[in-house]
């Protein structure tokens, strides 16, 4: 019998009633490839996970069944055949959704709550439970569809249709975790694919809602887990916990049972003092969430409990006083000095310090933490003026740490005005000095796919579209993430509009930043180099195509500019002919500066918005960010009729960057794994952890 045969026979025997055989044997064809997934065994799983197969719980043979056999072999198909699909990278398209994880998704989810309740795991009766190990079969198929991540998104995102069925998977995860349960540890990594899609981690969203009814206790012992840590402060699981403890601390009505409280909240800022010796994210993330404001909180409510004696106390004490020498540690990190410089307005607008016991060693405590955020602030402030005024610290660009050991030395040098006022970041280029600079932007000589894409832009880069964009672009968060995620996000996209080069975008945002790296340039345009064309995520996010992403920037609103790229391919652009957008000055008073005027929706506005709130970047940084496409201004010349004399900086800014961006294209090829250490610690100095895109 040819193998082909063999797999139909199996099939529809795998569809009869007395199956179990050959279900059995059908997981194990498509589990090695051998069965197709959509042809052979989806009729099966369709078959076997119907609803009237569920037999009620009492039933004596519930476990050895043929039915609940058959449909755990099902599991195991689903299982192999998301893995698979992931592993081949299948993207996320609507025939996928149709053919296969559309008909699946209900039926895991109503088998997963069925065999949920088969072991009454979530009703606290550990003498109840029965057939845990189904527990791991739902387990399997979950973080089996996880890991093919595009796909994945469409059902484990919180949102009115998945969040009960998420929040029942959260408390599974706590229980089991908190009751030394067996679990492999894959709905972890199903937490974090949830958590990041919550509205408002700790605060709104299907996995709080479960961290918040579970017992405190439960919640602690949970994550104490130690395989666990380090994914657990991915997930934010230190923000939960110190909201948790906030909350539990602010309660203004006495507890019917202080003894109770007081043991819980020592859990709380045990477990969360145990996170956080994982380093700057556990610190930060937990800083961010007001750790500070919770632990004087707990202070203020075992004092207002009349607990400030004993062993509880003590404890307490000791344990807020080292999460305070934690944070102490990272001070180092300017976005710690942020989070906790807001932590501590907000811990005095509230006047926390006024409810605690004046005799506790805490309170001394406390004023040496102050102490030292408020001088960390001010070197910081001094670091970065020294950043962007000095040669010296553009030649100690590679480590910020040296340079701040330098601050202290030279901030009387800068007071007195002994160091030369000509700034690094503002030197001649030295790494394209044996260039041909001829061979770049050579668009005469473009391919067509150059030249196509330029006419599709100047045919719809109106003022109607533009101001449409802006609108837009306000509306919604389009995602959350950190820069080097993003920048990953990014690698797929080919720029149209470029005729220099053909390279991935994460390679040429490497190879400007290494660039400027190499001539010495100071860290925050290294990193301008490393960020400067992030806003072509945009056409990730749901472009109208590129032409609203890539190319040159211009002026919208008036008469467009001779000195632009194909002048002639803005005929069919209707603002050519508009009475007021075609004249010189369109919209626009003479000489009222670009901050004042609209330039052609892309990713360099879009990029600049996103960063000018959510970064440390000095001005300059920003308006390299927004500007470097604008080559009708910066290169060109053109716009003097709109410019005035605040736009100098600017356009120096700019033409110190853009050699880098343009002639760093025909570089050697870079090796992102080996340069992503060094990146990521500048990256931290100047970014928060997560940017809303």
């Amino acid at each position: 019998m040819s193998k082909r045969d063999r797999i139909h026979q199996v099939m529809a025997a795998a569809l009869g009633d007395a199956s179990v055989l050959a279900v059995r044997e059908l997981e194990q064809m498509v589990s090695i490839k051998e069965a197709h997934i959509t042809k052979h065994a989806l009729p099966v799983i369709l078959r076997h996970l119907n609803r009237h197969n569920m037999i009620p719980f009492e039933t004596s043979d519930w476990s050895s069944s043929p039915k609940i056999l058959n449909a755990l072999s099902c599991f195991g198909m689903i299982t192999s055949a998301f893995r698979q699909c992931s592993a081949a990278s299948v993207p996320p398209m609507e025939r996928v959704y149709e053919e296969l994880t559309d008909p699946l998704w209900p039926l895991i989810v109503n088998w997963s709550l069925y065999f949920i309740r088969r072991t009454r795991i979530l009703e606290n009766d550990e003498n109840a439970l029965r057939d845990i190990e189904v527990i791991m079969s739902l387990e399997r198929v979950i973080h089996a569809l996880t890991t093919w991540k595009d796909v994945a998104k469409r059902y484990l995102m919180p949102n009115a249709d998945n969040d009960e069925f998420l929040q029942i998977l959260a408390s599974l995860w706590i229980v089991c975790m908190g009751s030394s349960r067996a679990l492999s540890g894959d709905l972890t990594h199903v937490l974090s694919m949830v958590i990041s899609g919550e509205a408002s981690p700790g605060r709104v969203g299907p996995i709080t809602e479960a961290f918040q009814s579970e017992p405190p206790c439960v919640v602690s012992r949970a994550v104490l887990w130690s395989d666990v840590f380090p994914q657990l402060v991915e997930n934010g699981v230190v923000s939960w916990l110190t909201q948790l403890a906030r909350r539990m601390t602010s309660r203004r009505t006495p507890p019917r049972n202080p003894s109770l409280l007081i043991k819980c909240v020592l859990r709380l800022f045990s477990t969360i003092h145990n996170l956080m010796i994982f380093g700057y994210k556990a610190i930060f993330r937990a800083v961010q969430a007001h750790v500070l404001e919770a632990a004087l909180r707990a202070e203020a409510c075992f004092t207002r409990l009349g607990a400030i004696e004993g062993d509880d106390a003590d404890s307490l004490m000791q344990l807020c006083q080292e999460i305070i020498d934690g944070v102490i540690h990272y001070l180092i990190y300017r976005s710690v000095v942020t989070a906790a410089r807001k932590d501590i307005a907000r811990i005095e607008k509230n006047r926390i310090l006024a409810r605690i016991d004046p005799n506790r060693r805490f309170l001394q405590k406390w004023q040496i933490f102050t102490d030292s955020v408020a001088s960390q602030h001010k070197q910081n402030s001094v670091f970065k003026s020294v950043m962007l005024s000095t040669e010296f610290i553009g030649r100690m660009a590679t480590s910020r740490t040296a340079a701040q050991r330098h601050v202290s030395d030279i901030h009387i040098n800068i007071l007195k005005g002994k160091i030369a006022k000509d700034a690094a970041w503002n030197s001649q280029s030295e790494f394209d000095e044996s260039k041909d600079k001829t061979q770049f932007r050579k668009y005469e000589e473009a391919c067509e796919r150059v030249k196509k894409f330029y006419l599709e832009q100047h045919e719809k880069q109106t003022m109607d579209f533009n101001i449409r964009a802006r609108v837009e672009f306000r509306k919604h968060v389009r995602a959350r993430m950190g820069i080097w995620e993003a920048m990953e996000k990014l690698n797929t996209l080919v720029d149209d509009s470029d005729p220099d080069t053909d390279v991935s975008q994460i390679e040429h945002l490497l190879q400007t930043a290494e660039a400027i790296r190499r001539d010495g340039k100071p860290e925050w345009m290294q990193v301008v180099g490393l960020v400067h064309d992030l806003g072509k995520l945009l056409y990730i996010f749901g472009s109208e195509g590129q032409w609203d992403v890539v190319g040159d920037t211009f002026v919208v609103g008036c008469q467009f500019s001779d000195k632009i790229i194909y002048p002639g391919s803005f005929a069919n652009n209707p603002d050519s002919s508009d009475a007021i957008y075609s004249t010189e000055y369109g919209v626009y008073k003479p000489h009222c500066g670009l901050e004042n005027v609209m330039l052609s929706w892309g990713h360099d506005e879009y990029l600049y918005h996103v960063l000018k709130d959510q970064s440390s970047l000095p001005d300059e940084a920003l308006a390299m960010i927004r500007y470097h496409s604008f080559y009708p201004w910066h290169r060109e010349g053109a716009y003097a009729h709109l410019t005035n004399a605040s736009d100098e900086k600017a356009l120096t800014a700019v033409r110190a960057f853009n050699p880098y961006d343009l002639y760093s294209k025909s570089d050697e090829p870079v090796d992102p794994a080996k340069l992503k250490p060094y990146y990521q610690s500048l990256i931290e100095i100047f970014f928060p952890e997560v940017i809303e895109w």
